[in-house]
């Protein structure tokens, strides 16, 4: 098995990074117990002069507790890099680029930042204010908040006369630093999949009371049956549902959320549609 090392360059460079998100121990097995971890970071800047890099990047490590003797000096002590790399941080590193791969570096030390001078670090907060700042986004339901943190939109707009919270999320995939051209290309497919819900209210609801009924009515009213309570009737199910929220994950999933009002013991109905519109499943919530 080729060594970690193995897969960077042999040039040690110095990196500040940028983090929104905590430490992740992968369950990649790298040499017996050896496992990989990595740091997924927003932005970088090689020091001491380098532009900052706004796209996506991933810190990688091996992680273990016990190393193997065959790596010797090649493990990092890695104690303690889970109150380092913290959201909204910005953090010090010696790195090596890996091969063939940009954006991806093995982790080998954190150094101070409070080290630096502070034209260094500069371009990095106003990067990470940037970052976390809010941005409303005009979308064909409404203006919606695009947080950048959490690449989510969402909003309550109006659904007839009744409000309807909805949330598109954009993709963990996708760079945090986002323009708003290329913000309204990521949302595009998700607006697509909210004119189902949003756009054909009678037909959607038709469709989804009649599913819900048919999955989460049937077994309530056995349990109510059991315990000697009044069944619901179907039709008064049915009318009790009120959309109260429709989000949208990347891979076109839809979820809605109706509340039911009294119609089963305050509780509310989720319910799933994948991306051929077909309905999934519908559970109590």
């Amino acid at each position: 098995m080729p060594r970690f090392s193995s897969w960077f360059h042999d040039d040690v460079i110095e990196l500040l990074v940028a983090v929104t998100e905590r430490t992740v121990v992968g369950a990649q097995t790298i040499g017996g117990d050896l496992w990989a971890a990595h740091q997924d970071i927003v932005a970088w800047r090689e020091l001491p002069s380098g532009s900052v890099q706004t796209q996506p990047g991933t810190l990688l490590w091996p992680y273990i507790y016990e190393p193997p003797t065959e790596l010797g000096d090649e493990v990092p002590d890695v104690r303690g890099l889970a109150d380092v790399f913290v959201p909204d941080a910005i953090v010090r590193t010696l790195v090596r680029r890996m091969k063939g791969i940009d954006g991806r570096f093995q982790l080998l030390a954190v150094l101070p930042v409070v080290e630096l001078a502070d034209e260094q670090v500069s371009p990095m907060r106003e990067m990470m204010e940037e970052l976390v700042r809010p941005v409303n986004v005009v979308t064909s339901y409404g203006t919606l908040l695009y947080d950048r943190s959490a690449k989510e939109l969402s909003g309550t707009v109006f659904r007839g006369t009744r409000s309807v919270d909805i949330a598109i999320d954009v993709g963990a995939t996708e760079s945090t630093i986002l323009g708003i051209s290329d913000m309204r290309r990521l949302v595009a497919a998700g607006e697509r999949r909210l004119k189902q819900a949003m756009s054909h209210p009678r037909w959607f609801d038709r469709r989804a009371s009649s599913y819900a009924a048919r999955k989460v009515l049937r077994e309530h009213n056995r349990d109510r049956c059991d315990d000697g309570d009044r069944i619901i009737r179907r039709r008064d199910f049915r009318r009790a549902m009120v959309l109260e929220s429709v989000s949208v994950e990347p891979d076109g999933y839809l979820t809605a959320i109706y509340d039911l009002g009294e119609a089963l013991d305050g509780h509310a109905v989720e319910i799933g549609i994948n991306r051929f519109r077909v309905f999934r499943e519908a559970d109590l919530c």
